[in-house]
């Protein structure tokens, strides 16, 4: 899709009305390179025996991947990007990528996470080389061919961080 069907297609699904605060990226001189960033499912996964989720060291090692091969910065999209702790949490992970922003709630809880990617995407005042969204749901709109979708319960693979990889470069 050439860059202005993308910028019109963003648009059309970024028209919608905001709730809540939004977080505005911060101003970087270079094109950017964008990981959106879903928690659960991602880096969060079942764990034999546990009855919670937990955090996969494996998959945060693949997200490190991603993020130091491409230089990408991280913008949060999970249900968790509003909880105050949550940058320090995924620091104590060992999370290393810088953390811009989160994207605003779009249409109220529950509404298309890709939304709101397109949302952030068309208010970024600074120019996006190239972005993809991890993230285990599958509704993206326009947005699906920035998609690589994990599996709730095996998180990041090294497989799809090879396929992040590629399609950031």
């Amino acid at each position: 899709m050439n860059r202005m069907r993308f910028r019109e297609s963003v648009n059309k699904f970024a028209d919608l009305r905001i709730h809540g605060p939004v977080s505005r990226p911060t101003t970087l001189s270079e094109q950017m390179k964008i990981v959106f960033l879903d928690i659960e499912g991602v880096l969060v996964v079942p764990v034999p025996g546990r009855k919670t989720p937990a955090v996969s060291r494996r998959s945060v090692e693949q997200l490190n991947r991603i993020t130091d091969a491409t230089g990408a910065a991280i913008v949060l999209s999970s249900s968790l990007r509003f909880r105050p702790d949550i940058c320090l949490t995924l620091e104590e992970w060992g999370v290393r990528a810088r953390i811009i922003g989160r994207t605003p709630l779009v249409g109220g809880l529950g509404a298309c996470r890709g939304a709101e990617i397109a949302r952030w995407l068309a208010e970024c005042p600074e120019p996006i080389e190239n972005f993809v969204i991890l993230d285990d749901e599958p509704i993206m709109g326009p947005l699906r061919s920035h998609l690589i979708q994990t599996d709730w319960n095996t998180g990041l693979t090294d497989a799809l961080a090879c396929e992040a990889i590629v399609q950031l470069s």
